[in-house]
């Protein structure tokens, strides 16, 4: 009954997200679930003091005392809670009467598990002293010589850099899971370029590991911020303020206000490196946006000819961005070629430019 019960919440819970997508909302989405109500499905999680769920990974500083309030489903069963460092520290956990707290005084990770009757729900949970955790020297200079040539790529360059960016994980200067989020990140754009079929879930495994340190990293938030982009929501990517060739080439595609680029934000001063197609897609929205309709054009055939295989997201990208600049430039024939494309998305917004463009088309004689 329970698993029933959480599948049915699931399903309610995706389908209220495409709705306010398919809308058109710029909704944060990612965040927005915390602020519910326990379901039934919760056999036991944890409440933040300000009342927020727990995301299944988080991310805290160093000697910061972590209050947490635990919800079990059924409060007449005793809920076991279990702290396991990845390594040995002085960390602590206290639980009684229904309330959780947890300190360390020093960078760890580790899991935490609530165990009500014979559910058990574990929490990833890392603390850390930085909140630029990327400018730490033992990892910085490892991940500059490793994004120094990325056209040569190969595995002993990946090899190489978990063996230099070990030294920080081995003095505990940063949690394992930041590290590994980053590798993968690297890893999956190189197989992208290679042709693995399997580049995706390397991209997927990057952003599930970063995603905690999102406040305590601009580049974990840019590389969330760009999977979101990847994988065409959009208004999340937007809402993320990641880098902001992201989120203007984000609200270009949402039909939103393009703000100026902010210099000096520390998002600004990261450079980021994202697959050959995308690094094309941003240069022609910004000549789009500047109606340099010749560049825009050039950008997009380079883009589509630097698709991956297997990078169906992608495609449809690139598709949705060729539809819009020969809707602006009046080329009702180009439009409507690309309109044919997208007609079998599953994106909302790509179905929505693909029906009107279709329904234009047909009233002209």
């Amino acid at each position: 009954m329970a698993l029933a019960k959480y599948l049915e919440d699931l399903t309610e819970s995706y389908l209220d997200g495409i709705a306010a997508l398919s809308g058109g909302e710029t909704r944060d989405l990612s965040t927005e679930w915390r602020k519910r109500e326990p379901q039934p499905s919760d056999v036991v999680v944890l409440r933040h003091s300000g009342g927020c769920l727990w995301d299944d990974s988080e991310c805290f500083s160093v000697g910061e005392k972590i209050e947490a309030v635990i919800h079990p489903h059924n409060p007449t069963l005793k809920v076991k809670v279990t702290w396991t460092p990845n390594h040995r520290d002085n960390s602590t956990v206290k639980s009684e009467q229904g309330k959780l707290v947890l300190v360390a005084s020093g960078v760890v990770s580790g899991r935490l598990s609530l165990q009500s009757g014979e559910f058990l729900k574990t929490y990833r949970v890392a603390f850390v002293r930085s909140k630029r955790l990327e400018t730490l020297p033992a990892f910085a200079l490892p991940l500059a010589e490793m994004t120094r040539d990325p056209s040569h790529w190969t595995q002993q360059n990946f090899d190489r850099f978990r063996e230099q960016i070990s030294v920080a994980q081995d003095a505990h200067e940063l949690p394992e899971e930041f590290c590994q989020g980053v590798r993968e990140y690297l890893l999956g754009l190189h197989h992208e370029q290679t042709g693995e079929p399997k580049f995706g879930q390397r991209l997927d495994t990057a952003h599930r590991l970063l995603r905690p340190f999102v406040p305590y990293s601009p580049l974990a938030r840019a590389i969330c911020t760009y999977q979101s982009y990847r994988l065409n929501v959009f208004s999340v990517a937007h809402a993320l303020q990641g880098l902001s060739v992201i989120r203007r080439t984000s609200a270009y595609f949402l039909g939103l206000e393009i703000e100026q680029p902010k210099g000096g934000s520390s998002g600004e001063n990261l450079e980021l490196i994202t697959s050959g197609a995308d690094s094309q897609v941003f240069t022609a929205v910004e000549a789009a946006i500047a109606e340099d309709w010749r560049i825009a054009e050039d950008c997009i055939k380079q883009a589509r000819a630097s698709l991956a295989p297997h990078d169906y997201s992608g495609r449809e990208r690139v598709a949705f961005l060729a539809l819009k600049v020969a809707s602006a430039r009046g080329d009702a024939k180009e439009a409507g070629r690309f309109a044919l494309e997208l007609s079998t998305s599953s994106v909302p917004l790509f179905v929505a430019a693909s029906t009107a463009v279709t329904h234009s088309t047909s009233h002209v004689p």
